[in-house]
């Protein structure tokens, strides 16, 4: 006999807790499929239909994309564990996901607007834990403005990282683990060396 739905639900979110995942809110989402499955008469994993997964989906209307296919995410991942388990021959599950678009219109900064916000942040004071605050800022600022830097790329940088012969900006682990190398005008350079000299001379 094939296993039940919450059998089954209860074994998946367990495998998962098991590796130190919370899955509350995959939890709240899974307990939803089982009230609409039981609803309909779906108590068994096998009498989950591409159908009837198809009709949960549309029950859970979402405005955003990205909500709909953490909804679907979670659909198919415990169908696709049901399948590694052997609970299930194949997957159910045919819907896919929705594609992401920003909803948020680019903000550029024109260089009256670049200068105004490299002040203020050179202007920031230090505190009990971040010494060279308003120069480090700046930097950061001013490497995301001049280079294209995203936020995670610019904090992670190191002086190693900083070629001043070559004018060189050696940026790992950017976006999708990609390496790249930037041309780095003189100024933020100049300013990254500066603060990391200071941070080292502090930690000293």
């Amino acid at each position: 006999m094939s296993e039940t739905l919450a059998s089954a639900v209860e074994l998946f979110l367990a495998s998962r807790r098991a590796l130190g995942r919370k899955y509350r809110s995959e939890e709240s989402e899974l307990r939803l499929l089982l009230r609409f499955a039981g609803e309909r008469g779906a108590g068994r994993l096998d009498q989950l239909t591409p159908a009837l997964l198809e009709e949960f989906l549309a029950s859970r209307p979402r405005s955003r994309p990205r909500s709909f296919n953490h909804l679907l995410g979670v659909v198919a991942c415990l169908m696709d564990w049901a399948v590694a388990q052997e609970l299930l021959a194949a997957s159910p599950l045919r819907a896919r996901r929705r594609r992401v678009t920003s909803v948020r219109v680019p903000f550029l900064f024109d260089p009256a607007q670049v200068r105004l916000l490299l002040d203020a942040a050179g202007a920031l004071p230090d505190n009990s834990r971040a010494a060279q605050r308003g120069p480090t800022y700046r930097t950061i600022f001013a490497l995301c403005y001049g280079l294209g830097l995203r936020a995670g790329e610019a904090c992670g940088l190191r002086l190693g990282d900083v070629d001043v012969r070559r004018s060189l900006l050696v940026v790992v682990g950017g976006k999708f683990g990609n390496y790249a190398e930037g041309a780095v005008m003189p100024s933020p350079v100049t300013g990254l060396v500066a603060c990391g000299s200071c941070a080292q001379d502090c930690s000293a």
